[in-house]
């Protein structure tokens, strides 16, 4: 990264992975990845709105080269609310296990298996959100996501119960997150953190598996004697559909 003058900052870089495996049950396979991106941030008006502007190009061996832009921007209203907004493109590719999970079948019927057919997952996401300091002890923040997905990686059930992964040709997805951190004293945090979701297979509108409408997280943490942290977590997850047609 490079800061070029008091208000742009130049950020980029390069990476190569090599992903090998080797197993018994579902044989030998390899893949490489060369990616490179570029990220410009600029601050203007004194700081007060930062504009996030960038690319990530990557590169398959056994997949497309695929290019995936980012926007984000940053608006200090004042020193205690923060309004935020980001539009991306997103693309994965399906690992491993996705591919080549070896074939089980269970004793009472059914099984599950890889599936070496499987297409990389592109998408789009959008947000906007507001970050609320309301006093030296407190913060709140809450956020408005929608994702328009293309080819969804998903595990789940086929009409023969066999829990494998496929593509999804469209699903959306919505949602809003509730973040809310409160120090109770000056070692001990408080962080109560709920989601609402509506996740959807835009082609038959029934809900995508395992994705619930209501998830809430709450986590206390501590931070003390010679940077010491403990934290205790618990979270509420609600009711979920396990097949794609919604009726389990």
């Amino acid at each position: 990264d490079r800061q070029l003058t008091d208000y742009y900052l130049l950020d980029c870089g390069f990476n190569y992975d090599k992903n090998l495996n080797d197993s018994t049950s579902s044989a030998k396979h390899r893949y490489y990845v060369r990616a490179g991106y570029l990220e410009n941030r600029l601050d203007l008006f004194n700081d007060k709105l930062s504009v996030n502007f960038g690319a990530r190009i990557d590169d398959y061996s056994n997949f497309d080269t695929e290019i995936n832009p980012s926007l984000s921007t940053l608006y200090k209203l004042n020193d205690n609310i923060k309004l935020r907004g980001t539009v991306s493109r997103s693309f994965r590719v399906p690992t491993f296990n996705d591919l080549y999970w070896p074939r089980t079948d269970y004793p009472w019927g059914g099984g599950e298996s890889g599936n070496p057919n499987l297409k990389p997952e592109k998408g789009v996401t959008e947000e906007l959100g507001v970050e609320v300091k309301m006093n030296k002890r407190m913060s709140s923040g809450l956020t408005y996501f929608h994702s328009d997905y293309k080819q969804l990686i998903q595990w789940s059930e086929d009409e023969n119960y066999i829990w494998q992964p496929m593509n999804v040709n469209s699903a959306v997805i919505d949602g809003l997150e509730w973040e809310n951190k409160i120090f109770l004293c000056e070692d001990i945090e408080l962080n109560l953190d709920y989601t609402f979701l509506i996740a959807r297979d835009d082609k038959t509108h029934k809900y995508l598996v395992y994705q619930p409408k209501n998830k809430a997280d709450c986590s206390l943490q501590y931070k003390g004697l010679n940077g010491l942290t403990c934290e205790l977590k618990g979270q509420f997850t609600d009711k979920r559909f396990h097949d794609a047609t919604n009726t389990t």
